[in-house]
């Protein structure tokens, strides 16, 4: 495309700069011979580029660029920590996370129903300082068979405050059997047996 007909004044700097094609830099050099305005641009870009040839090249000194070099070697060494922080917490809450879920899991495998079945006969209120008796009852939860020579506690529970009083102790007679006699102090009447030396290891207390 000829540009003989306009002017070629924002051309001149990619002139000089060798910036442009063959065909271009042609234009312009025929253009600029023709037109005095263009010419006189040409000329003040040959100042400029003169004046930029003349100036010294400005280089940072050795300082700064060791300073420069010391803090990208820092941030990398920064974001290097931080990474293995960040790696050593994630995996150590991780690896917490998975021994809680693991020990939750074979506690609730090992747990199992108690298999013992203990049976409280008697009346649910009682009078304070007065007395009363029950009728135990121990048996196997799996062959109701009688648990004969069983210690047995009986204790008075204060749900409210959380305190317990032993009422009366026996042993299960041979049809795993027992009718304690005890006199009640004042205060809460729920009576309560309880078989403690039934519980095995790794199951639950026989309910009471």
């Amino acid at each position: 495309m000829s540009r003989s007909n306009a002017h070629v004044t924002d051309l001149v700097d990619d002139y000089l700069h060798a910036l442009l094609d063959a065909f271009i830099r042609g234009e312009v050099e025929r253009h600029c011979e023709a037109c005095p305005a263009c010419t006189a641009a040409l000329e003040d870009a040959r100042r400029r580029f003169a004046a930029l040839r003349a100036a010294p090249p400005v280089e940072a000194s050795e300082a700064l660029v060791q300073n420069t070099l010391r803090k990208v070697d820092a941030h990398r060494t920064d974001r290097k920590v931080r990474w293995r922080r960040f790696v050593m917490i994630a995996g150590g809450a991780l690896a917490a996370a998975v021994l809680l879920l693991a020990g939750v899991q074979i506690y609730n495998a090992n747990l199992s129903a108690t298999p013992y079945d203990l049976i409280v006969l008697g009346q649910r209120d009682l009078l304070a300082s007065a007395s009363g008796s029950l009728r135990v009852l121990l048996r196997d939860g799996k062959t109701s068979a009688p648990l004969a020579n069983v210690p047995v506690a009986v204790m008075l529970v204060d749900r409210a405050a959380s305190k317990t009083a032993v009422l009366a102790n026996f042993t299960t007679d041979a049809q795993g059997s027992g009718q304690p006699r005890f006199t009640l102090p004042d205060g809460p009447t729920e009576p309560t047996a309880c078989a403690s030396s039934l519980r095995p290891p790794g199951r639950r207390k026989p309910p009471t």
